[in-house]
């Protein structure tokens, strides 16, 4: 950026050296400030022009304009955009062609950490988002810094709307839980590396009990070793492609007392080898066997009653 507000580029990068590739050349004007970033071999140009607008250029493709006030801007973790009236913001891009959207910085309201005496901790933080719903976020870290639980609650009017539980160190997803209308959870993915999954009839979180009512599509997808699942007593549904993607699955048991809904596919992808075992008893037994067959199963699906 020269004197007079200009901003130029010059040179390229051969074999790891930068090598006068070109001449210098003038880009844009009324250029305040500016921070080149090298993101996968490529450049990235962040600037700030004289009338506060905050510009996004990379490599190849035509500056865009991401906001009218901009103070300052730090690209080391994300991009962050400080405004003239002392908010903070977060620019999401959302694509290749650069949809995207400044989202306000939500501080938290509060912060409590407890540290234990082998060096590990626990942490609490409570915020709320934009439209003023409750978020709580539970950390538990090892002595050594890295994460060995993490959980996420999200609050609607006093209810708790989803929650997420992540793995120890890797922070991979385990399980996330969401709240129908009724104020009832639906199991919408499951993560795990064991042969065997058991879903539960209810989750308890904060100290409360929601029954957990519905199997969600591609519900299991992150359980590449699963053989068999269960199905627990409170399932009142079972969406459309639940059980897709697990090619090593050889049973699914499923307990009907509550199944009232199976939709169109829900079985997508289960062929010869696979069991389907309902938990019922012989009137009950039939209701459900017919829903699955007009799911659409395979008919080389072994399906049986079970005690």
């Amino acid at each position: 950026v020269k004197n007079d507000g200009s901003l130029w580029t010059w040179g390229g990068e051969e074999d790891g050296k930068t090598t006068a590739l070109s001449i210098p050349s003038k880009k844009l004007e009324n250029v305040k400030t500016a921070q080149i970033v090298r993101d996968y071999g490529q450049w990235e140009i962040f600037m700030i022009k004289d009338d506060g607008a905050y510009w996004f250029w990379e490599e190849g493709k035509a500056p865009i304009k991401v906001a009218d006030d901009a103070r300052y801007v730090e690209t080391e973790q994300g991009v962050y955009v400080a405004q003239s009236d002392g908010t903070l913001k977060c620019w999401k891009r959302y694509d290749a062609k650069n949809n995207s959207e400044l989202v306000p910085v939500v501080f938290p309201d509060k912060i409590n950490k407890e540290t234990q005496d082998d060096g590990s901790s626990n942490t609490t933080i409570v915020r709320h988002d934009e439209a003023g719903n409750k978020i709580t976020e539970y950390t538990s870290l090892n002595a050594d810094g890295s994460a060995y639980e993490s959980i996420v609650c999200k609050y609607l009017n006093g209810k708790i709307l989803f929650t997420e539980r992540f793995k120890a160190n890797n922070q991979s997803l385990i399980n996330e839980y969401r709240l129908n209308d009724e104020g009832r959870n639906l199991l919408i993915t499951y993560s795990s590396e064991k042969t065997t999954i058991t879903v539960p009839s209810s989750v308890t979180v904060d100290g409360k009990k929601y029954a957990i009512t519905r199997i969600g599509d591609l519900a299991f997808e992150y359980c590449p070793n699963v053989t068999k699942i269960k199905v627990g007593k409170n399932i009142e549904s079972i969406a459309d492609s639940a059980f897709d993607e697990l090619p090593k699955l050889k049973v699914i048991v499923i307990n009907a007392k509550n199944l009232k809904e199976i939709e169109d596919d829900a079985f997508y992808g289960l062929g010869k080898g696979v069991q389907i075992k309902i938990k019922a008893g012989k009137k009950r037994y039939k209701e459900v066997l017919e829903m699955i067959q007009k799911s659409g199963v395979s008919s080389e699906v072994k399906i049986s009653r079970s005690k």
